[in-house]
């Protein structure tokens, strides 16, 4: 008995393991979404900064350069949150992978409470097996 109530009392913990993993795991795949989203915003800011400096007829050396470096910003700005989202991408894989891993213990100790259940219950059934037979040669004995 004290074997299913430690056993309970793990799986319990292991569940709330779990939870806290799949919430980790959730958070991770919303940084990820909002990391693709933030490099969306910065490759379109990149195609119209391309856009307008592509599309000029005149301009003066100075407006030109502004323009030139505008677009050089817009490029690093797409290369660090391409960055960012390899490496959420990444962060997310690990928190997948941790949450299986609770899944997985809380489902192996599931199986072990129900296999020392039923130990448990073939042990009850031979101890009132026993005594049954007990009682019914004492009822021979007397008779």
């Amino acid at each position: 008995m004290k074997d299913a109530k430690r056993l309970n009392r793990l799986i319990v913990v292991r569940e709330r393991m779990l939870s806290v993993r799949r919430s980790e795991l959730a958070q991770a795949s919303a940084a990820l979404v909002q990391a693709q989203d933030a490099a969306v915003r910065v490759g379109a800011a990149l195609e119209h900064s391309v856009h307008a400096l592509a599309h000029v007829e005149e301009m003066l050396p100075e407006d030109l350069a502004l323009r030139a470096s505008t677009v050089r910003e817009a490029v690093e700005g797409v290369r660090r949150a391409e960055a960012v989202c390899v490496e959420r991408t990444t962060e997310r894989e690990a928190q997948a992978v941790r949450a299986f891993e609770a899944k997985r213990d809380v489902r192996v100790l599931e199986e072990l409470e129900l296999r020392l259940s039923k130990v448990e219950r073939r042990e009850e059934a031979r101890r009132e097996q026993a005594t049954t037979d007990e009682t019914a040669a004492r009822t021979r004995g007397n008779v």
